[in-house]
């Protein structure tokens, strides 16, 4: 990939595509430093490129820079107004802020424009929750847990919530779903492991 960018560049050297190209292959390589100063290479490029803000604002989101982040899907949206896949990270942006009435209006459209983000459900638990309407927190939990069930982070808050509210029953099984989950988790990837050629080579098996 980062050959084929070196290419691009020698024909264009002002592509955002290109830097976007080369910010992906370092994203996928945990190189999250180096796939920033790519992303930020592609907005000086053309800020107008689908999707160039919103892949920096992801990548700063993921280094916890939530104000920047904001800004960026802020950007992201000017460009396409109804990206909701912009508007859901914005809202969790705000919610991370602090700026919590207008997270929830943010998240609320979002999920307008597409109902299955899961992230939008669980941040209007969190939101719900900190408003003191249980009852609409542990619908919100509910529905994200139905749209990954993989996720255990809803299913952890929804534990905590009937805890709180002394619903004890429900509040151990989810509490013990959870702990089933990471459990075989850690079992797959440690199988995983196990079955590496690095790890066959440390034990002298083939």
């Amino acid at each position: 990939v980062l050959n084929t960018y070196k290419q691009i560049l020698a024909l264009n050297a002002g592509s955002a595509e290109a830097d976007m190209l080369a910010g992906e292959a370092y994203s996928a390589e945990d190189k999250t430093e180096a796939a920033i100063q790519q992303f930020r290479a592609a907005v000086k490029a053309n800020p107008s490129e689908p999707e160039v803000h919103f892949g920096l604002g992801y990548l700063l989101w993921t280094r916890q820079k939530y104000a920047e982040a904001e800004k960026e899907f802020r950007a992201e949206l000017k460009n396409s107004p109804k990206d909701a896949q912009s508007m859901v990270y914005l809202g969790d942006a705000l919610l991370h802020l602090g700026k919590k009435a207008e997270a929830r209006q943010t998240l609320l459209r979002a999920i307008q424009w597409n109902p299955s983000l899961e992230l939008a459900h669980f941040d209007l638990g969190i939101l719900d929750v900190s408003s003191g309407q249980n009852l609409a927190a542990i619908r919100q939990f509910k529905r994200a847990i139905r749209i990954d069930p993989s996720n255990t982070d809803p299913r952890w808050r929804l534990a905590r919530l009937y805890q709180a509210m002394g619903r004890k029953k429900e509040a151990g099984a989810e509490f013990a779903q959870v702990s089933r989950m990471k459990r075989e988790s850690a079992e797959s990837l440690y199988r995983k492991m196990a079955g590496s050629p690095v790890a066959r080579a440390a034990t002298g098996s083939r």
